[in-house]
């Protein structure tokens, strides 16, 4: 019976190793194939000058920060062989953007992973968007001709956050199409579509006419969950103050938890010049939430220094 379960194993191991072998075989082939099509430069593929050019911050862009990806010589090198290859390499982006792992390719890895300890597989992560997102930033104006496609990539939630920056790197002709989304009530009916949007607008300074009057809507209406990206954005923004303050004043009064925080963080941003909301932040500290009394303490700083050490505020 030890001589008959030996065998087993070994015919068990055997297999194993072709069928790691075979699957290797298959991912190499398919990985040379596709790059075969790609457009190059100075002998090295696009997807090579992608993988330098990402710098593996998957939460960039999440976060309701301006975008400001960072980049290093190795990368500022990547940028530039990006821009030399141009419009070439917009279909490759365009498919790049909405591009998931293979399915084959995921479980392969994940086989091997289980049977085998020898050789060290990375876990698989979807990169591919991301990198894209990268390379439209880098190309900006030169991508135009990719409008037409990132429109209709914007208003699929699970890629809105990366044709978002690549609308807005594009410049007007990208703005236009942000713009429109976020006025057109049934293409942004998604809330995180719409949040990508704001945040793109905002992120980028967009100065398409009208932007500050639309985002200024999100924080008033209840009918909308944008309102906490929208008070951030009106301050990153810095427009309009006039009529921009008095709103996020009355955002500080929302049963929304996310807008009263952003309320208080984009009047901040307004800095002195937000003077007449100090009497409605120092209401604020009385927030149930403790992330909307701490975003009031930052702001009365910000805005008036003796008021906040008046009202205890570090």
């Amino acid at each position: 019976m030890a001589l008959e379960n030996q065998i087993v194993a070994m015919r068990k191991s055997r297999q194993i190793a072709v069928f790691i072998a075979v699957t290797l075989v298959v991912i190499t082939v398919w990985v040379c194939f596709s790059r075969s099509r790609e457009p190059e430069f100075q002998g090295r593929s696009l997807s090579a000058w992608l993988k330098q050019l990402d710098d593996g911050d998957t939460d960039r862009g999440i976060e309701w920060s301006v975008w400001r990806p960072r980049q290093s010589s190795s990368q500022a090198q990547a940028a530039q062989a990006i821009r030399e290859i141009g419009t070439n390499s917009l279909p490759f982006l365009i498919k790049r953007m909405t591009r998931h792992e293979s399915p084959l390719k995921t479980k392969a890895l994940d086989f091997l992973r289980k049977k085998q300890s020898w050789i060290k597989i990375p876990l698989s992560t979807n990169h591919y968007p991301r990198q894209a997102a990268l390379a439209f930033d880098v190309l900006g104006p030169l991508a135009k001709p990719a409008v037409p496609a990132l429109s209709s990539i914007l208003t699929n939630s699970q890629f809105s956050k990366e044709a978002t920056i690549a609308l807005a790197a594009i410049g007007p002709e990208g703005w236009t199409v942000l713009y429109d989304k976020l006025a057109d009530t049934n293409a942004s009916a998604n809330s995180w579509v719409k949040s990508c949007i704001i945040w793109g607008m905002a992120g980028h300074h967009v100065t398409q006419p009208g932007t500050t009057e639309l985002i200024m809507i999100e924080v008033t209406n209840r009918n909308h969950s944008s309102g906490g990206i929208a008070g951030w954005a009106l301050g990153e923004l810095g427009t309009n103050q006039d009529q921009v303050i008095p709103v996020l004043i009355k955002g500080l009064q929302s049963p929304d938890l996310a807008t009263r925080w952003g309320a208080c963080n984009g009047l901040g941003k307004f800095g002195t010049n937000a003077i007449i909301a100090v009497p409605a932040l120092l209401q604020s500290l009385q927030d149930s939430n403790i992330s909307v009394k701490n975003h009031a303490r930052e702001a009365l700083k910000l805005i008036d220094p003796e008021a906040a050490r008046k009202a205890g505020v570090e």
